[in-house]
């Protein structure tokens, strides 16, 4: 059971460890959320479950169809784990290596990340209502090192600086290694509409491309419908880069 009293590295351990119990209950459940999404006619839709796991750690299963079309090859689907405290929630994100020779991976959000997120975003939400907000739209993220956009202010608190791009904007935090796992522990949010020209210009291509490769993953090189459409989101994430950065001078 995760307590206040572990390190990054005892933490990190106790999701991996955790995760594996748990991926096993939600492919039992990927029948009936299947089920589900098939009665649906608007997308892209999400469902909820929470689980308390063996190790007594609580869980948030997140099952969610971005088309009619994909239920087709499968329910696509990941997992959060969520400790609650007297100050707020604390989330941990477990991901599988992405690629062969890749290393998996904890993400760390603090209580501040959810409410200057939710600040930020001018949302009106609170506790797992606003952790599930941020998970429908943030699905994917993309890490990157290269933080020679970042002020000193924004430096100062972190070591190894690293940034995440996601649909809603950029996230800044730091990163490290523990027992053949990368950590990545988010710091603050900041949405598109809210970053300098410098940041759109640099986060805004590296999201341009996540976006295009997530999309690719998720179609067949012969249906032509789904890469027009696919074409349609990355024009329209462009656009709206574009537009900020004009507007940012």
């Amino acid at each position: 059971m995760i307590t206040s009293q572990m390190s990054y590295e005892e933490l990190a351990n106790e999701v991996a460890k955790d995760y594996m119990d748990v991926s096993i209950i939600m492919r039992k459940k990927m029948l009936d959320a299947l089920k589900y999404f098939r009665r649906q006619s608007k997308f892209p839709m999400f469902l909820f479950s929470t689980v308390t796991s063996p190790r007594k750690n609580k869980w948030i299963l997140i099952f969610f169809a971005k088309s009619k079309r994909r239920l087709k090859q499968y329910v696509d689907s990941f997992l959060v784990c969520v400790r609650e405290t007297d100050h707020g929630k604390y989330v941990y994100r477990y991901d599988l290596p992405a690629k062969e020779g890749s290393l998996p991976g904890v993400t760390f959000y603090p209580p501040h990340f959810f409410s200057r997120y939710a600040l930020r975003m001018g949302l009106e939400l609170t506790g797992e209502d606003l952790i599930k907000r941020y998970f429908k739209t943030n699905t994917a993220m993309h890490y990157n090192a290269d933080h020679l956009f970042l002020s000193e202010e924004e430096m100062k608190d972190l070591l190894n600086p690293v940034w995440y791009t996601s649909p809603d904007g950029i996230s800044l935090g730091s990163a490290m290694m523990v027992s053949g796992m990368e950590l990545f522990i988010c710091k603050t949010f900041v949405p598109w509409n809210m970053c300098k020209k410098d940041q759109l210009i640099t986060c805004g291509k590296e999201e341009m491309f996540r976006l295009q490769e997530d999309l690719a993953l998720d179609t067949h090189e012969e249906d032509v419908v789904s890469q027009s459409e696919n074409l349609k989101i990355v024009q329209e994430f462009a656009r709206m880069i574009l537009e900020l950065i004009e507007k940012a001078g």
